[in-house]
């Protein structure tokens, strides 16, 4: 605290303070220039503590021999490291509440401060800057949560330790992901510092997880190859399962688990074949044509025509003549419905306003859409600068430099920064499977289509996690845009796979119970994750795709 901060906390004049200084009733305070000190917490409570002797009616001069006895008997007058230490840490739950609420870039100084209720000069007495600061919470906010938690930590049983992490996050450490994604969108600038800061929080996060498995695979519960490999699977799984939560709040939290870990323990493999559909047929969860119309209220016809224009995926066959559908069809009804918004619109219209919002990229990413001339050139440029410096400290004059253009061209183009970063989110997510279009169309084999689309993924991830990690960064804070556009670009990645999969049960492959777009979420998840670990660690894509191919298939519980 400076002087002024001091005397309204205490509630003494600061002649006064002054004053008790030079007798020596209280500290000199912390010089730290030639004009400006600091008071801590400690020189309040002295002068708290001369106010209490004076009321009692001692004179200055008696209270000057209690306090001086005091300082004497202790050894340690003011205990400055303690005040420090206690000051620093309102400080930084100050900060990870804030960034939490409202993102990195949103959060100022002044806004820390003020939560901490301190003054800016006592912030800076710690922390050289906002992105110091984060540093420091990066390490109070990613820890090992089974160190405080009794049921993991005193679980000798590896996988009712790993269910027990797994349901500790869930109800009580979601906030993390928010953490790690500010982490990831610092971590764009550039600077090694963020780089390292990042590495080690994502080793806080897997390396427990990798415990918990060595684990249960020593006690013989698990079989799998890859540990290290299915530890980093199963932190993708878990990341996409809370954008799942994120996107489905009416879903309850232990059965999106629960259907989680049957997944991992024993596959979406039905090893029944072509058995399956005779099963199926009873199957309450699946939907004939004419209850799918009755509950969206949508006509036969109707339904029929979005299923040729592809709004829809094609039902299940559960026979030669017999079609089912599920609750996939029920959400994308829905969708549609509210696209119609009680206008007389076309279903060429509809289709085009839900590809704006959950653009598939078969239907996308065609290249003769991609904008040319200027606008292009813009979208390369301003690109190249939000990857190398983030969205904050990217500024449109600095673009207008670096494209060789007038600001005035941007603006022709782009109404706002906000709006020309959307664009190059857009730009770079469309294009992410540009080269596997064709093959992909051509095949007929579901399985092996996500299988190239995994290849493709691999390929791409270079290009798109920098920009994949300002979209998640962006939307922790409080920018509605920022979080619609996150929920956009992961529908647009989930949503292909998730008719895939809708295949794969027709086909028999896919047991009928999997929930199609919770598999797809798990599935993406996984794909970062071994993606991450063939680049950090340069592991073979082949052989990480081929896990996971492994792990769909058989799941980690065979024999």
């Amino acid at each position: 605290m400076n002087i002024s901060e001091l005397s309204s906390h205490a509630g003494i004049p600061a002649a006064t303070i002054w004053y008790y200084t030079r007798m020596g009733l209280l500290p000199r305070p912390i010089k730290y220039s030639r004009t400006m000190a600091n008071y801590s917490a400690a020189h309040l409570e002295r002068l708290k503590q001369i106010r209490s002797l004076k009321q009692k009616g001692l004179s200055l001069a008696a209270i000057s021999n209690i306090v001086k006895e005091e300082s004497l008997t202790s050894h340690d007058e003011m205990k400055y490291d303690v005040v420090y230490e206690s000051k620093r840490d309102i400080i930084i739950h100050a900060a990870v509440e804030l960034f939490r609420e409202k993102g990195y870039n949103a959060t100022t100084i002044r806004d820390i401060a003020v939560r901490a209720g301190v003054g800016k000069i006592t912030f800076y007495q710690f922390f050289r800057d906002k992105k110091e600061l984060f540093l420091e919470c990066a390490d109070h906010v990613f820890y090992d949560i089974g160190k405080d938690d009794p049921s993991i930590r005193d679980e000798q049983d590896g996988m009712k330790r790993l269910w027990n992490r797994g349901y500790s996050f869930f109800h009580n450490n979601l906030h993390m992901i928010d953490m790690l994604n500010l982490a990831r969108g610092v971590s764009v600038s550039r600077d090694s510092r963020f780089g390292q800061m990042l590495e080690k929080v994502m080793q806080n996060l897997i390396n427990p997880i990798e415990e918990d498995l060595l684990m249960a695979s020593s006690q013989v519960q698990i079989h799998f190859k890859d540990i290290r490999a299915l530890a980093n699977f199963f932190m993708g799984a878990v990341e996409y399962c809370t954008y799942y939560i994120q996107n489905h709040p009416d879903d309850a939290v232990d059965d999106l688990l629960g259907k989680a870990w049957d997944m991992t323990l024993h596959a979406i493999s039905s090893g029944q074949g072509s058995e399956l559909t005779e099963i199926a047929k009873s199957d309450r969860n699946l939907i004939k044509m004419s209850g799918l119309s009755r509950r969206s209220r949508v006509s036969v016809s109707t339904i029929r025509n979005y299923t040729q224009e592809g709004l829809l995926p094609p039902a299940i066959m559960t026979g030669r003549t017999q079609a089912h559908y599920t609750k996939i069809h029920l959400e994308l009804l829905a969708l549609i419905g509210k696209k119609h918004g009680g206008e007389s619109k076309s279903s060429s219209a509809i289709n085009e306003e839900i590809m704006r919002e959950a653009p598939l990229p078969e239907a996308s990413t065609n290249p003769s859409n991609i904008p040319k001339g200027k606008r292009e050139e813009i979208l390369l440029a301003a690109t190249e600068l939000f990857l190398k410096k983030g969205y904050a400290d990217m500024s449109i004059s600095e673009l207008a430099r670096h494209a060789h253009m007038s600001k005035e061209t941007i603006y022709q183009n782009f109404r706002s920064k906000e709006e020309l970063f959307m664009a190059c989110a857009d730009r770079i997510f469309h294009g992410l499977y540009d080269a596997v279009w064709t093959e992909i169309k051509g095949k007929k084999d579901m399985a092996k289509r996500i299988s190239i689309r995994g290849k493709a993924f691999f390929s791409s991830f270079s290009s798109w996690i920098d920009m994949m990690n300002l979209v998640r960064s962006l939307s922790v804070g409080d920018n509605p845009s920022f979080k619609e556009k996150f929920r956009q670009l992961l529908w647009q990645m989930v949503n292909p796979i998730i008719r895939e999969l809708e295949h794969l049960k027709q086909e028999g492959l896919v047991r009928r119970e999997v929930d199609s777009t919770l598999v797809a979420y798990i599935l993406m998840g996984m794909s970062e994750y071994g993606a991450q670990l063939s680049v950090q660690e340069g592991r073979n894509a082949e052989e990480i795709l081929s896990y996971i191919a492994m792990l769909l298939e058989k799941g980690i519980g065979h024999a």
